[in-house]
């Protein structure tokens, strides 16, 4: 479990380490990938192809004809959620495509269970610092929220 939570401390500080990206880098980022059918050359629309072709998707086990019971065997693996979550932000910088967000929240399940609530809630201070649209419908990233939220609630005198 130490070699793990050592994992998630460099997790956290490349989090911390880093800042979202502006809008106008986002933008830069989307326009590299973005196909215009109507102006593109075919040797734009394939070079743009086949840039987004090299970039590694974090989450490519998906594609697995077993994808359900890989990760039902990894539910309650700590490490595996932390690389997908590191992989992910990793691409996020690369494509601008946000991360998914039940693995951060299965990070914080874990943790609660192991009772790490110290590092809970630094992992998901620096998580959240990327996605602050507290209020907005965003499902599983405004539960995290909420989840941060009563565990700053429990353990704030």
């Amino acid at each position: 479990m130490e070699k793990t939570k050592a994992k998630l401390e460099r997790l956290i500080a490349f989090l911390n380490s880093r800042k979202p990206l502006s809008d106008d880098e986002a933008k830069v980022i989307e326009d590299r990938f973005k196909v215009d059918w109507l102006i593109d050359s075919e040797d734009e629309v394939a070079a743009k192809i086949d840039s987004l072709k090299r970039i590694r998707n974090p989450l490519s086990f998906l594609s697995r004809d077993d994808s359900k019971q890989f990760l039902r065997e990894r539910n309650n693996d700590l490490d595996f959620h932390i690389t997908v979550v590191n992989d992910s932000f990793e691409h996020y910088f690369l494509t601008n495509e946000h991360p998914a967000p039940g693995y951060p929240f299965r990070i914080a399940v874990i943790l609660r269970k192991a009772g790490e609530t110290d590092l809970e809630m630094r992992f998901l201070n620096a998580w959240l610092n990327y996605f602050p649209a507290k209020g907005k419908d965003w499902g599983t990233y405004t539960k995290l929220h909420d989840r941060r939220d009563k565990l700053l609630e429990k353990i704030t005198p």
